[in-house]
């Protein structure tokens, strides 16, 4: 990852990475990548309210700091071919936004985590299926396997949880 890419996805010059509960995607394990500024808390357990009426890729609702926040599953709403290790019992309280506005989700994050400094030995991927650029942010070929940089914001489509309900942000 070039210095100017680095910039753009982690300012600080520290990401947190963690493996994909996912079957490896071309033939690579596959790793997710967050800005450290990005990251609030690691949750060890939370408890999640479902909510039927939301997208399989949104696991519920938790309350973290007095709010009602969506638990994502990056996996999921990437479309990624889980393994058949259980789910990750790790949370991480993110911070997100765009234009001036910030919005949080709780993360579900697997074991191993490592926090590296950038940049890292890799280089550009091209994103392509299964991964989708409106939800990827970038997609790196790595000695360890593929690091892929979640877009929270389009992962979450603009939503936000008021009172318990998915609703427009």
């Amino acid at each position: 990852m070039n210095g100017n890419a680095a910039r753009k996805i982690a300012p600080g010059g520290k990401v947190l990475i963690y493996p994909a509960v996912a079957r490896p995607v071309w033939g690579k394990r596959v790793y997710f990548l967050f800005c450290i500024s990005q990251i609030k808390y690691i949750i060890m357990d939370v408890k999640i309210s479902e909510a039927p009426e939301l997208p399989p890729h949104i696991c519920g609702v938790t309350r973290w700091r007095k709010r009602k926040l969506p638990v994502i599953w990056p996996e999921m709403r990437l479309g990624l071919a889980l393994s058949a290790k259980k789910p990750p019992r790790r949370f991480l309280a993110a911070e997100f936004g765009k234009n001036g506005t910030t919005g949080h989700a709780v993360v579900k994050a697997a074991a191993p985590m490592r926090i590296e400094s950038l940049p890292l030995a890799c280089q550009p991927a091209q994103i392509m299926p299964p991964f989708d650029n409106d939800l990827v942010a970038g997609a790196y070929h790595w000695e360890d396997g593929i690091l892929v940089v979640p877009d929270l914001n389009t992962m979450l489509a603009g939503k936000t949880i008021r009172d318990g309900s998915l609703a427009d942000g």
